[in-house]
């Protein structure tokens, strides 16, 4: 275990990647740009908007797809694109809110050393085995996120991620990949989530939780993969440091944890205390979740009596409470500011008015391809489109209402459909800035977007593939 802490590398290897490494802008200029673009894009599209509808099934508006029509052109002043800023902040208010709080009553529950004393006491005494936990963890959060439990709310325990980062000598994106990357791989491929499955079979009108065997391989297939993929990476950095994607950057190593004693620190009567409070706060919330539908508003305030109870049985004032939640709600204060920012991009493509245009566009060509051509592009496009509507259920209303019949005029059955709007709405949320969920983990995490997205895209070029194959399948079978 000690020499993944204290391997260092030769000066040559630092020297040749510090010359070779390509530095991407700060992640607030990327979404900047990304603003501007889409602003200009309001003047180049033509603004078009189809019909709204209420569906019989789920009593939602969705689009009424035979009703595409053309409008005035709404382009992106100079004062709306201003606007859009706090505008952006203040649509995304409550989980910028939440994130906040959660992470600043996490810091306090940190601060006691608590669970960097449990983990750092579990790994000693598996010594060479502690690696084996983490596939352990990373398959309990896949499932969590496959049942839609936990998305979001993820967020919350990205903090135990970076404890257990810290005690096995991995690095901060391994923090991310265990709890973030799991939750979202299950998520991608869910096989009953309410907020994308049973809503867009509604839509579609075939079944709820039809098909669910199908899904559910892939699920397991999209989960085991990366498990297998944040392994070998573990297994390549603790081996040789520079494989880090965060080596010779500010954001490697943890200065805020006192590793060598915390790794050596034998657990006490408080320390235990602790643990069971925390984790029994997040395993009632996730039966509440399940059973309750509890939101982040009940993880919010379950971490604040936790932080309350665990200061003071940790040893804490009040003052030193107080004092440890500013903290920790100030080291997130980057990442929640770019939650805001992220969302103004969708904003500004709703009040140009384009976001039909360009699924009008799109759907033209696709209504003269056949078989699983058609199904793989359908896919492929709303990979692409939740760039623009990030929301599960945004997406869901917006494109399986075209998506249903197209799959009746190509001939594919309305399950692969759901399929086609079900990967491309969940998985690439973990390369997207607009994702609300990806931007707060990382910056909880201390993880530069650009770091992030050099680890992340080749496990997500192979999810693709995987989800391709997967759905060229379900066409061949008829699948429904």
């Amino acid at each position: 275990m000690e020499e993944a802490k204290t391997v260092k590398a030769p000066e040559h290897l630092v020297q040749a990647k510090k010359a070779t490494k390509f530095k991407l802008p700060d992640t607030y200029l990327i979404i900047i740009g990304l603003m501007v673009f889409a602003a200009i894009l309001t003047y180049i599209i033509p603004a078009g908007v189809y019909d709204m509808k209420v569906d019989p099934a789920t009593g939602k508006k969705v689009v009424d797809a035979a009703t595409f029509h053309y409008i005035k052109s709404s382009p992106t002043s100079l004062l709306q694109f201003l606007l859009s800023f706090s505008r952006g902040l203040i649509k995304r208010n409550v989980i910028i809110l939440n994130v906040l709080l959660i992470c600043g009553c996490f810091h306090v529950v940190s601060e006691t050393k608590g669970l960097a004393h449990f983990f750092g006491y579990m790994i000693d005494r598996l010594h060479d085995k502690a690696l084996l936990i983490i596939p352990v963890i990373m398959a309990i959060f896949g499932f969590l996120g496959s049942t839609g439990a936990l998305v979001n709310s993820t967020i919350a325990f990205i903090t135990i991620g970076l404890v257990i980062a810290s005690q096995l000598g991995m690095d901060r994106v391994f923090a991310v990949a265990v709890i973030y990357l799991s939750t979202s791989a299950g998520y991608g491929s869910s096989f009953m989530s309410i907020y994308s499955v049973q809503l867009a079979q509604q839509i579609a009108d075939i079944p709820v939780l039809s098909g669910t065997e199908f899904r559910i391989v892939v699920s397991i297939i999209i989960v085991a993969v990366s498990i297998v993929y944040t392994m070998l990476y573990c297994f390549r950095v603790r081996k040789d440091p520079t494989k880090s994607v965060l080596w010779g950057t500010t954001a490697w190593g943890f200065d805020d944890v006192d590793m060598n004693a915390q790794f050596n620190a034998t657990l006490s009567i408080r320390d235990i205390i602790i643990c069971i409070l925390t984790f029994g706060s997040f395993g009632l919330f996730v039966y509440g979740a399940l059973k309750y539908k509890w939101g982040q508003d009940m993880m919010t305030a379950m971490m604040v009596f936790t932080a309350i109870v665990g200061g003071k049985v940790g040893g804490m004032t009040f003052t030193e409470i107080a004092k440890h939640y500013v903290e920790g709600a100030r080291k997130v204060l980057y990442g929640v500011m770019l939650i805001g920012f992220a969302n103004s991009i969708s904003l500004i493509l709703q009040d140009g008015k384009i976001i039909h245009t360009i699924i009008h566009a799109v759907s033209i060509p696709l209504s003269h391809m056949s078989g699983a051509m058609a199904g793989i592009v359908m896919f492929w496009f709303n990979l692409i489109f939740n760039f623009l509507v990030p929301s599960a259920t945004g997406q869901a209303a917006i494109v399986m209402p075209i998506m249903t019949p197209l799959a009746d005029v190509v001939g594919l059955t309305r399950q692969v459909a759901v399929l086609a709007y079900q990967y491309g709405d969940g998985l690439s949320n973990t390369i997207f800035p607009v994702s609300s969920s990806l931007v707060a983990s990382l910056a909880i995490a201390g993880v530069p977007f650009d770091r992030w997205l050099k680890f992340q895209l080749p496990l997500f070029t192979i999810w693709t593939v995987i989800c391709s194959v997967a759905i060229g399948i379900a066409v061949v079978t008829g699948y429904h």
